[in-house]
């Protein structure tokens, strides 16, 4: 017999005891010693903290499945397409006008439409969308998942009926806008049933089904459409409807649901359904009871997607921040609209053959029509500055969705050069209001870590509303790209209505309650833990705002100084490195250069790669700071202006060098010139003049690109365009020498440390 003693301390003193256990151990304890014997046979292996090799298998396979039971997927994976059966019915909801506006355009449609009335139809089911999601997410916390789902085949159904019986386009713009309620609903509640019904080891694949869905649904009504038949489209398309409630309305409710209704019975029965039979369901049940219990402490309200976090998550303390942000910058996204518009929408009504809008315009209005939305920009900024600091941030950035709206409203109806200005002037307005703002704001809600990050996600939307016009343009009419771009105001005003105030706006009215509020709700945190940074805002705000803000105020400091004449400075050589001339008209641009590439393809490349490009910059810009990007950026960019600059018969065989040459450019300046110059800005003016410099600056930046949008087109005709390219070369030059010499870095610095820095 063996023995193997392990031995440790007693703090209790005491006689000597011994005991036996039937496993062949004893127990001696004498004085403060402890020693236990194990008995073991020649035979025995001893593994002392680890387990015998061959128990390690079946461990692996009890923490695999504590239970011990084998579950089935198949139950899971039907449940899932049978609920993506109405993704794919909205699929052909999608593509249904590719085919079917051509026929009803034809001499033996039921009745006749107009490229207007095309536009409409196309763009109504993306309206209704908007209008669907809200009555749609009340019902799937009120009358569960499954039925929610059932009951978004009713609008769709409707709607198909209407089109095979209508004769009248009215009927027909109501009968896609009912569809469009379904859209607004499937897209989050059928991907909540797939995520509640499966199991971890399988949500990623099932989840997965649903783009599938989408794509085989356009298919389908690709496929149908091909025939030519309007008639055979619509009934093939309301089969899908059909066909969905009868296979889904055998499926299960998620358990979830059953749950949070205290429905066990229902939750066991579905739950056993869906994992199969001999499954032992007792223990996942348990969970989930656990998890239903725990988010029903609170009432739901849609603020709570902000304010839920994961204790000790350093992701969740940064993620509000993010969407904060997300939600300010669809404002970009609604600026870029207004900038990338003309590229595609000019050519569309110039006084040419391919003329197909409602109003014919010379080049000489055309560069007014480009030009005038630069223009407003001017006079945005000053009404922005003074709406920020009188009613705040965010009711300021949030009222800028109404000129948006009304523009493009009037745009779309304007049948005379004139209201055209004014709407583009207004629309001007808008985007200088945003980009004086925004900025502000999003440097007042964002941590040191993230300020960065967060602030280049302006540049990031402003080309994501831009690729938007790019990628569209070309491919629909006049008016459907101006409904489409109308649409951006609008999911705007929705998102960033539940986004809070600034802490600093708060704190500078003397709102101190509710600036903990606003950073409970961006930091993830309670009460407590944000009382430090309120204290830091307080004893940074307290000597700027001792006296009240005036436009004399700029140049009263060194430090205001200072950061005037840098934001001025990154925003002029931002315009003039020519951005807004090759935005503004790069489908001109492209089509001058005599480029073997489409111009409507080639543009469409350099809005992808403008959107790529500027998604690098969040990424980065905290690691490699701003003068680094911003350097790399302004050298970069002049090599290629050089390259553009060369005489254009020199590159005439080679039609792809163009294209090359100003993706190259895209990218170095959405990852420098592009993003950095407002983020900075929003870092370097103190709370107290922050707004009249942010006012100042961006009224100059547009004032600047009026002149270059107008400008560029003559000057090039004049001159040649590698004239104006040389002129964009040498100012680029001189933007690299600037930031080298005179930009500080301001990466992870708090606003404090860079007023100190900008002071000495």
């Amino acid at each position: 017999m063996g023995c193997c003693d392990l031995c440790w301390n007693n703090d209790k003193q005491g006689a000597g005891v011994k005991s036996r256990s039937d496993n062949g151990m004893k127990v001696v304890t004498n004085g403060g010693q402890m020693t236990m014997e194990l008995d073991v046979l020649p035979d025995q292996e001893i593994h002392l903290g680890t387990r015998k090799p061959e128990e390690e298998q079946n461990v692996a396979e009890t923490e695999e499945d504590p239970a011990g039971n084998k579950t089935d997927k198949l139950p899971q994976a039907l449940a899932a397409v049978a609920a993506n059966l109405m993704i794919l019915t909205v699929g052909s909801l999608l593509t249904w006008t590719s085919p079917a506006n051509p026929m009803l355009q034809k001499d033996d449609s039921p009745f006749r439409i107009t490229d207007h009335e095309g536009a409409w139809v196309g763009s109504l089911l993306a309206l209704g969308s908007v209008f669907g999601g809200p009555p749609f997410g009340w019902l799937v916390n009120r009358v569960g998942r499954k039925l929610t789902i059932l009951s978004l085949a009713a609008p769709v159904t409707v709607s198909w009926i209407l089109t095979i019986s209508t004769r009248s386009v009215l009927w027909l713009y109501v009968a896609r806008f009912i569809a469009g309620l379904s859209l607004g609903g499937v897209s989050f509640v059928v991907p909540i049933y797939v995520a509640e019904v499966a199991e971890p080891s399988v949500r990623g694949p099932l989840s997965s089904i649903t783009q599938v869905a989408y794509n085989t649904g356009i298919l389908y009504a690709y496929a149908v459409g091909a025939v030519g038949n309007y008639m055979l489209l619509n009934f093939a398309c309301l089969l899908l409807p059909i066909l969905f409630v009868l296979v889904f309305v055998w499926m299960p409710e998620a358990p979830q649901y059953c749950l949070a209704k205290d429905n066990r019975a229902g939750a066991a029965k579905a739950l056993q359904w869906l994992r199969g039979k001999t499954a032992n369901v007792e223990q996942e049940l348990q969970h989930l009871k656990e998890e239903a219990d725990e988010a029903a402490k609170n009432e739901g309200s849609l603020s709570d997607l902000m304010k839920d976090k994961i204790q000790g998550s350093q992701r969740s303390k940064v993620l509000p921040q993010y969407v904060a942000a997300l939600a300010a910058n669809l404002a970009s996204a609604t600026a870029g609209c207004v900038l990338g518009w003309t590229s595609p929408a000019l050519p569309k009504i110039k006084d040419t053959p391919e003329n197909e809008g409602w109003v014919t315009i010379t080049e000489n209005e055309s560069s007014w029509i480009g030009s005038l939305a630069p223009l407003g920009s001017v006079c945005g900024p000053f009404l922005a500055g003074y709406l920020a600091d009188k009613i705040g941030r965010r009711m300021t950035l949030l009222g800028t969705a109404l000129p948006f709206i009304l523009s493009w409203a009037l745009l779309s109806f304007a049948s005379a050069p004139g209201l055209m200005y004014f709407s583009r002037l207004l629309l001007g307005i808008a985007v200088g209001m945003v980009f004086t703002v925004l900025p502000m704001y999003v440097g007042e809600i964002s941590e040191n870590r993230v300020r960065g990050s967060l602030g280049s996600l302006m540049q990031l939307l402003i080309v994501g509303g831009i690729l938007f016009e790019y990628v569209l343009g070309p491919y629909v009419s006049y008016t459907a790209l101006i409904i489409g771009s109308g649409l951006f105001p609008i999911f705007f005003a929705v998102a960033f209505y539940f986004v809070p105030e600034s802490p600093y706006q708060h704190i500078a009215n003397g709102q101190v309650e509710e600036a903990a509020k606003s950073l409970m709700w961006l930091r993830g945190q309670n009460r407590k833990n944000v009382q430090e940074e309120i204290n830091s805002i307080q004893a940074s705000l307290e000597e700027t705002l001792q006296n009240k803000s005036k436009l004399s105020d700029l140049i009263a400091t060194r430090g205001n100084i200072k950061a005037l004449y840098l934001s001025l400075g990154l925003v002029t050589f931002q315009q003039l490195s020519g951005i807004n001339a090759v935005l503004f008209y790069s489908q001109d641009i492209f089509r001058a250069s005599g480029s073997s590439i489409s111009p409507a393809v080639a543009t469409i490349i350099v809005g992808v790669v403008m959107f790529l490009a500027s998604a690098v910059t969040p990424l980065v810009v905290d690691k490699l700071g701003r003068r680094l990007l911003l350097l790399v950026s302004a050298i970069i960019v002049l090599g290629v202006y050089f390259k553009m600059s060369s005489d254009p018969s020199s590159v005439e065989n080679i039609g792809w060098l163009p294209v090359v040459s100003l993706v190259i450019y895209i990218i170095v300046y959405s990852i420098g010139f592009g993003p950095l110059p407002w983020a900075v800005m929003g870092e370097l003016f103190p709370t107290n003049v922050k707004s009249n410099a942010s006012a100042c600056t961006a009224a100059f930046c547009w004032f600047i690109a009026f002149f270059i949008t107008k400008f560029f087109g003559d000057i090039a005709e004049a001159l040649g365009s590698h004239t104006a390219f040389w002129i964009f070369a040498g100012c680029t030059f001189i933007a690299a020498a600037f930031v080298f010499f005179l930009l500080p870095e301001t990466k992870g610095k708090s606003l404090q440390e860079i007023q100190d820095i900008l002071n000495k």
